[in-house]
């Protein structure tokens, strides 16, 4: 029962670490080009929206490392507060969101005037863009309580494609008859490869406690080892201890073996 214990902790110390390692996923840094010269700093960070008249980009760029992470699940979402006459994607040199003219009907179901910020903060627009899907979801009225998932775009996307590396990334906010604007965040997230320090230290105490498991498991003396092999892995037959072989006190058989005892014995004494 003991053991039985020992190996239900191992494995669940175990399943522990494996799933730790395979559920951890890690913010992506993304950075802006401010000034449009395609060098992407650190220091350019940026962590707001921003408004934007029509017929502007905005440039950013992140890194994904193969060997860490798993890019091909890396996921980014673009998050607009309100937006007003379109906006399209690129990733990569690729338009994966093409150009919404801004109608209503573009999007099904429809979102209403998308230009006036939901008065639950909830947003206007949230795209993701991902190499399996690109999903949209919205707020469908300025004082909608809830976002609504699933929303059908009716222009034709392209699911990106991460590198290894620089990627790049382009809103674009295009020119359009009367105001236009957008205010939107952008983010994104990656899971990793490799085991964070928690998952590590569960996984080597799993193998820890797997190896004092194997150290206490009983063996099998050498007497028993022998009888078995006499009787088969089925025999009945346990070898047993010599106070359970000597014949009874009073018996026949006792009597001779004292018998043949003393006679073996006499000479040497007289000896």
């Amino acid at each position: 029962m003991r053991h039985r214990a020992h190996a239900v902790v191992t494995s669940f110390v175990l399943a522990c670490a494996f799933g730790a390692l395979s559920a951890q996923a890690v913010p992506i840094t993304i950075y802006e080009d401010l000034d449009l010269s395609g060098d992407y700093g650190a220091g350019e960070e940026r962590t707001g929206g921003v408004n934007g008249n029509g017929g502007a980009a905005y440039d950013y760029a992140f890194d994904l490392d193969a060997a860490t992470q798993d890019i091909s699940a890396a996921t980014i979402q673009i998050t607009f507060r309100i937006w007003d006459n379109g906006f399209l994607f690129v990733l990569n040199g690729v338009t994966v969101v093409p150009l919404d003219p801004n109608d209503p009907a573009v999007f099904n179901p429809a979102i209403v005037q998308p230009w006036n910020a939901n008065i639950n903060g909830i947003p206007r627009l949230r795209t993701t863009l991902g190499e399996s899907a690109i999903a949209f979801e919205a707020a469908l009225t300025a004082v909608s309580t809830a976002i609504t998932s699933g929303l059908v775009y009716a222009q034709t996307t392209i699911n990106p494609v991460f590198a290894d590396g620089q990627n790049t990334i382009t809103i674009i906010n295009p020119n359009g008859p009367g105001p236009d604007a957008l205010d939107f965040t952008i983010s994104g997230d990656v899971p990793i490869l490799i085991p964070e320090p928690a998952s590590a230290a569960l996984m080597g105490l799993g193998l820890l406690c797997l190896g004092l498991q194997r150290r206490r498991r009983p063996t099998m003396p050498a007497s028993s080892a022998t009888s078995s092999a006499a009787g088969g892995s089925g025999s009945r037959w346990r070898a047993r201890p010599a106070s359970v072989l000597r014949p009874p006190a009073g018996s026949s058989a006792a009597r001779s073996g004292r018998s043949g005892r003393s006679a073996s014995s006499g000479p040497s004494r007289r000896a």
